[in-house]
């Protein structure tokens, strides 16, 4: 989720990117049901690239 801090990622790691926050939890939900693990969620591009210069600094 947006806003948690830093944390640990598995190896094969997912972003989500979307505007509209339903359609993140619903994206959420159907990949950790296969259990996949989620990073964190990003509302747009911006967002997104400045999440993975914060996740790639702690892998």
């Amino acid at each position: 989720m947006v806003g948690r801090g830093k944390r640990e990622c598995r190896r094969t790691s997912i972003l989500i990117v979307n505007d509209r926050e339903a359609i993140r939890r619903g994206i959420r939900f159907l990949l950790t049901r296969d259990s996949l693990g989620i990073c964190d969620e990003a509302e747009n591009g911006k967002q997104a690239f400045e999440k993975v210069r914060e996740l790639s600094s702690i892998w």
